[in-house]
């Protein structure tokens, strides 16, 4: 769990006994994390220090500091664990960082004046996408091993915090800023498909068991998180928790399943359009 703004220290918590078992020192403004899933890794992203700190889980002690650009703040782990991407704010751009040696091996400029929010790995790693904005809202694609972006999807209602179904059909988009909605961008055809309303207001997300359930945390000015079906997009129930919640997080992430194009378990981008273009 990341301090924020002013702290310099991340908690661990003991989710059997709901309570802080040790703090790690990181850099000025911890505000992203994540995890490798193996368990081993996690990593941090240092908004006021341009750095991302490398966590060893099992002794609880930095690694190694990784710097990068400016303001970073969102940032994911592909699923092998061998890269690590990171959505720096200030900059508009997209850090690489091969997880051994531990260095910055690409940077991925996202266009003049962008900000980058948010960044999610595709379940077989393949793309990545980012929440940029900054006047336009929208989604990059990137192709996640060559380093390039592959293509921006427009999201009218704002685009924050992300989340991938497990079988890579879908991304979850959070409006952020104060509204509510969630956009949800098929990836066969490389458009926002539909979109549903969160009472109180969508900022984090997470996927629950095989991606039926999502979790959102409802921002300022509110004190629930919601749990939406996310076959029906239909508000199932919410939770009270503090106030101005704005991330949220499951004990295990969803594993990859099997996808719609049956032995291939990828969804690459736009192949509904690819398909229908061939016929």
């Amino acid at each position: 769990m990341t301090g924020g703004s002013g702290s310099h220290t991340v908690s661990v918590v003991d989710t059997e006994r709901a309570r802080v078992v040790g703090t790690i020192r990181v850099g000025d403004r911890p505000e992203g994390i994540a995890v490798s899933r193996d368990g081993r890794r996690a990593y941090v992203t240092n908004a006021d220090s341009g750095t991302v700190s490398v966590i060893d889980t099992g002794r609880n002690r930095v690694l190694r500091t990784v710097r990068v650009g400016s303001f970073p703040r969102g940032v994911a782990v592909s699923p092998d664990g061998k890269r690590v991407y990171v959505a720096n704010l200030l900059s508009g751009s997209v850090s690489v960082i091969a997880a051994a040696p531990g260095r910055v091996v690409a940077t991925v400029p996202l266009g003049t004046g962008t900000a980058a929010y948010d960044v999610a790995v595709s379940p077989d790693g393949a793309l990545a996408y980012v929440s940029t904005g900054n006047g336009t809202e929208y989604v990059s694609v990137l192709d996640a091993r060559a380093a390039t972006v592959l293509d921006a999807v427009p999201v009218e209602a704002g685009a924050q915090s992300l989340a991938v179904s497990p079988d890579g059909a879908s991304v979850y988009v959070s409006s952020g800023f104060g509204s509510d909605e969630v956009s949800v961008i098929d990836t066969e055809v490389g458009t926002v498909a539909r979109s549903f309303r969160v009472p109180g207001g969508a900022e984090g997300l997470a996927l629950g068991y095989e991606g039926r359930q999502m979790y959102v945390a409802t921002g300022l000015g509110s004190r629930s998180a919601v749990y939406v079906d996310t076959e029906t997009d239909r508000v199932m129930g919410t939770t009270t928790v503090g106030a101005g919640p704005m991330s949220v997080a499951v004990e295990s992430e969803p594993e990859p399943v099997d996808t719609r194009s049956g032995k291939d378990r990828r969804i690459h981008w736009k192949t509904g359009r690819q398909q229908a273009a061939a016929r």
